[in-house]
């Protein structure tokens, strides 16, 4: 079976060498990759971690957001937030908008994207369907080095890059990050998985906008990764974490500081699981006491 030109996906051959059974009942569909699709996606007031799902005649920042009230900033590990005026296909940008928008666009899309990363931390963008992580590869195999986070009020380890979204993640090395909207069932060997169990101890943080951050606490045998969180978000962007940068920290540690970033007081602190221990919570900045025993 051989589809027609410009028409996606493409199917090379049929192996007729490994004497299978004869499957029937299978239908085909392609898709005219030089026919443009239209897309929509919703964007929540403050900041959003965004992308672009298709290729539009005019892609600059004012053309396809012009309700945004910030500039497009992506990520470089060397110099931090950079400002962009023009969008690329397989980027990640952050976006602020003072209310909920909903954005819609025509355009072309790409069914199979190769984007360059670079080693440290990396803001990435979806294709124009859904990707489950399972089944995203990396050249050269093996670089990646943390889950992908997307940004929900907080950074959250994603199971699928959905379109319009925009996703942080941490490789070794130079190369490639390869999303493709068809692929086989087997799991990627590439991703990386950090698990949690809900049965560890956890210091639960709530802002006054009910925000909330699950930091845990466990002993360092039982870690599985890094446990890294992506860089902290534009001033503004609600963000919870330890000091390290960690969102797990190793329980013999006698102390655990939390930075908070952007957060609306009053905050409440929570902590489960816990045993018959003792905590008092301090001012990291001035030392002040503001609960001796919790």
């Amino acid at each position: 079976v051989t589809p027609p030109a410009n028409f996606y996906p493409p199917i090379s051959r049929i192996d007729t060498t490994v004497h299978t059974t004869v499957v029937t009942g299978i239908n085909f569909a392609f898709v005219n990759v030089n026919s443009p699709q239209q897309v929509s996606f919703t964007t929540v007031t403050g900041w959003n971690l965004l992308s672009m799902p298709v290729l539009t005649p005019n892609m600059s920042k004012g053309g396809l957001f012009p309700t945004a009230v910030s500039n497009a900033f992506t990520f470089n590990d060397d110099l931090g937030y950079i400002k962009h005026d023009t969008l690329l296909l397989g980027s990640g940008y952050w976006l602020r908008f003072n209310a909920i928008m909903v954005h819609n666009f025509t355009g072309l899309p790409v069914y199979s994207i190769q984007i360059p990363v670079k080693r440290g931390w990396n803001l990435i963008g979806a294709a124009q369907k859904s990707v489950p992580v399972a089944a995203i590869t990396s050249t050269p195999s093996g670089i990646i080095q943390s889950p992908f986070f997307g940004y929900e009020s907080g950074y959250v380890p994603a199971t699928s890059l959905e379109k319009g979204k925009g996703y942080w993640v941490r490789v070794s090395q130079n190369g490639t990050i390869n999303l493709a909207t068809t692929y086989p069932k087997s799991t990627s060997k590439d991703i990386v998985v950090e698990n949690i169990d809900n049965s560890w101890p956890v210091i639960i943080v709530t802002d006054a906008n009910n925000n909330t951050t699950k930091l845990y606490l466990t002993e360092s045998s039982k870690l599985t990764g890094m446990y890294e969180l992506p860089p902290i978000p534009p001033q503004g962007a609600y963000d919870v974490r330890f000091a390290d940068n960690k969102y797990v920290a190793d329980i013999s540690a006698e102390s655990y500081q939390i930075t908070l970033n952007s957060v609306v007081y009053p905050v409440k602190i929570r902590l489960e699981n816990f045993g018959e221990e003792m905590y008092s919570l301090n001012d990291g900045i001035g030392g002040s006491i503001f609960e001796e025993y919790i």
